[in-house]
């Protein structure tokens, strides 16, 4: 127990004079541990500058971006978007390329091509016959040359389909159609758009299936006012459209209520027939727009019943709906009161078989 007495002893006296030491000769200790780091950053960027300014063989994956492919025809599926390339060059210019890979744009036409004829539905490049053009671009990109050793894949396979072109309407498409107008507003008018229809091309399976191309969701709400507005059209993969947006309008205008009081009509009734209905009228209430209200009149309304209603009703139950068969394209919306009538049915006198006219 005394000799562990005296060793805690003896390293708690060593750990006060290291700190005291350390305190006294802080600055002079603190600016040789810089100098020692100063030391090895510089140490070793000699270091890596030497060894990047040696020649270095690797392999590093690009992006490509393939154009002038031949016109008249839709890839089916997509090409690499990558190539694998063996190089030999500089240090620095491999590291950078490890790093940030440069885009390598290919230009189709620089390559030979394999089944290239007018009808040809597959095209195949040979990249390993295209060594100079790819080293060429990298030399550009990197301002560096470079030597390519070797790529992969060694064969690029372009697979296309014959297209068909086909002309279709733009539909709108609303995403909250429920609420698209303010409260007291309502559509004035039909719904727009410019252009109408486009030409859609693509390979013929899918365009087959094309009814309409759709316009991107529309999320508006509250509308008090016509609107005009730019939008894109949702695109469909493999198609390619003429135009990518269209402009669509939403007349809109303030709505107002009114109503007509208005004879009952009757149809189908036999000339031995007469069919009379209770009561001889009925409102039809309806909404219209502010600029539009004048142009409504009680003509444009023929509300009737239907004999072939009538007789075929049950004895106990002599209520026969009423039907409307005219109502102006103006109009927002229209409800008749009441929705149902009495009715009498009676046999005419042989004299006014001939002179009664249905109504």
């Amino acid at each position: 127990m005394k000799d562990k007495a005296e060793n805690r002893f003896r390293l708690l006296l060593l750990l006060i004079r290291a700190k005291n030491y350390i305190s006294s000769n802080y600055i002079a200790l603190r600016k040789r541990v810089v100098v020692f780091f100063i030391f090895i950053v510089l140490s070793s960027s000699f270091w890596l500058y030497t060894a990047l300014d040696d020649t270095y063989v690797a392999e590093n994956k690009y992006p490509v971006e393939f154009s002038n492919l031949p016109k008249n025809k839709i890839l089916a599926g997509e090409p690499p978007k990558k190539i694998t390339l063996r190089v030999r060059g500089n240090g620095y210019t491999i590291l950078n390329n490890k790093i940030n890979p440069p885009l390598l744009e290919i230009n189709v036409d620089d390559f030979s091509l394999g089944s290239q004829t007018i009808d040809s539905l597959s095209l195949f490049l040979i990249s390993r016959h295209a060594k100079e053009i790819f080293a060429a671009e990298l030399s550009k990109k990197n301002n560096y040359p470079l030597e390519i050793l070797s790529t992969s894949p060694d064969t690029i396979l372009f697979n296309f389909t014959k297209t068909k072109t086909k002309k279709v309407p733009v539909r709108v498409k609303f995403s909250h159609k429920e609420n698209l107008f303010a409260r007291q507003y309502i559509q004035n008018g039909e719904i727009t758009s410019v252009p109408d229809s486009i030409l859609v091309i693509g390979p013929s399976t899918i365009i087959d299936t094309i009814s309409w191309v759709n316009t991107e969701d529309f999320n508006i709400t509250e509308l008090k006012d016509t609107m005009s507005k730019k939008t894109k059209l949702k695109l469909i993969p493999e198609v390619h459209f003429s135009v990518d947006k269209a402009k669509i309008t939403i007349p809109v205008d303030k709505f107002t209520e009114s109503f007509f009081e208005i004879p009952l009509l009757t149809k189908h009734t036999p000339d031995s027939i007469s069919l009379k209905p209770f009561p001889r009228s009925v409102k039809v209430n309806y909404k219209v727009s502010l600029s539009n209200y004048n142009d409504v009149s009680e003509t444009d309304f023929r509300p009737y019943i239907d004999y072939i209603d009538a007789s075929q009703v049950d004895t106990s139950n002599s209520k026969i709906k009423v039907y409307i068969d005219s109502v102006p394209g103006i109009i927002y919306s229209y409800s008749i009161y009441p929705p149902q009538v009495d009715f009498l049915i009676e046999l005419n006198n042989a004299k006014d078989r001939f002179n009664r006219r249905d109504r």
